[in-house]
C-alpha cells in the first residue's frame, strides 16, 4: 500500500474520478439548459401558431377567390347594362388582390418557418428522451432477456412500456403492450417494476418489492421464466411475495413462511 507506484496510481484514479464528476456536472447542466429552452419555446403554442397562420392564409385565399368571382359577375352585369367605370373598379380590386397575395405569401413563409422550428424542437426533445430512456431500457432488456431471449421492450416518452419486440422466423415483430394477453401484460408490468427498482438502487435509494398473488394468469412455462427473473432481482433487492398458492412457488429458491406461524409467534 505504501509503494510509490501504488500511491501514484491512486492519485491518478482520484484525479480521473474528479474529472469524470466535473464532466457529469457539465452534462447535467447542459441537459437542464436544453429542458429550459424547450419549455421556454412552448412547442405546443408554436404548433397552434402554425395552424392559426395556415387557416388564416386559407381564409384569405378563399376571400380573394370569392372577390375575383364577384368581379367577374359584376363586370358581366355592367356590360350587359352598358354601365361605365368598370375598369376603375377592376383596377382597385386587382390592387387589393395583389396585396392579399403578398400577405398570403408572408403568412405562408412564417408558417413554414414555425413548422421548421417545431420540427427541430421535436427532434431535440426526442434525442433528449432517448438519452433519458437508455438506463431504463438497459434494465428492461436485462430482465426481458431471461423470459424472451433477444427480445426488447420499448418505452414511450413517459417511460411507460409501449411495445414488445420479439424475434421470429420471418424477422422481428412488435406488439403493442395493450394488445398482449392479460398474463403477458402482467409479466411486462412486473419486469418494469424490477427495472425501476434497479434505477432506484443505482441512485442510492432503498428498494423493497412487495408482490401479492402475482402472475396468477401465467402458464407454467412463463411462470418458470418469471421465477428466474425474480430470483435474479432478489440478488439486488428485498422481495416479499404473498400468495395463496404456495405450491407454485416452492422452487423459487427462497424460504416459505406460513402467515399463521407469524401470528402465533
Amino acid at each position: 500500500l505504501q509503494a510509490p507506484e501504488r500511491q501514484r496510481q491512486e492519485q491518478e484514479l482520484i484525479a480521473r474520478l474528479a474529472a469524470l464528476q466535473a464532466r457529469e456536472t457539465a452534462v447535467r447542466q447542459s441537459l437542464d439548459a436544453l429542458d429550459a429552452r424547450i419549455a421556454e419555446a412552448r412547442p405546443e403554442i408554436l404548433e397552434q401558431d402554425v395552424q392559426r397562420f395556415a387557416r388564416t392564409a386559407a381564409r384569405m385565399e378563399q376571400a380573394a377567390k370569392e372577390r375575383h368571382e364577384e368581379t367577374i359577375r359584376v363586370q358581366s352585369g355592367l356590360e350587359a347594362l352598358g354601365a361605365h367605370g368598370l375598369e376603375e373598379q377592376r383596377a382597385d380590386l386587382a390592387r387589393e388582390a395583389e396585396f392579399m397575395a403578398r400577405r398570403r405569401a408572408e403568412l405562408q413563409r412564417r408558417a413554414e418557418a414555425l413548422d421548421l422550428l417545431l420540427g427541430l424542437l421535436r427532434a431535440g426533445r426526442q434525442a433528449l428522451t432517448r438519452r433519458i430512456q437508455a438506463p431504463l431500457q438497459r434494465h428492461l432488456n436485462h430482465y426481458l432477456g431471461l423470459l424472451f431471449p433477444q427480445a426488447r421492450l420499448d418505452v414511450d416518452e413517459d417511460l411507460l412500456p409501449e411495445r414488445l419486440i420479439r424475434p421470429g422466423a420471418g424477422g422481428s415483430s412488435g406488439e403493442a403492450v395493450e394488445t398482449l394477453s392479460f398474463g403477458a401484460r402482467e409479466q411486462m408490468g412486473l419486469i418494469s417494476r424490477l427495472a425501476y427498482a434497479d434505477l432506484l438502487r443505482e441512485a442510492g435509494r432503498p428498494t423493497l418489492i412487495i408482490l401479492d398473488d402475482a402472475l396468477v394468469h401465467s402458464d407454467h412455462v412463463r411462470l418458470d421464466g418469471m421465477k428466474r427473473i425474480l430470483f435474479d432481482a432478489a440478488q439486488r433487492h428485498q422481495v416479499l411475495l404473498f400468495t395463496c398458492h404456495p405450491d407454485r412457488w416452492r422452487d423459487l429458491g427462497a424460504r416459505l413462511v406460513e402467515m399463521e406461524t407469524l401470528g402465533a409467534a
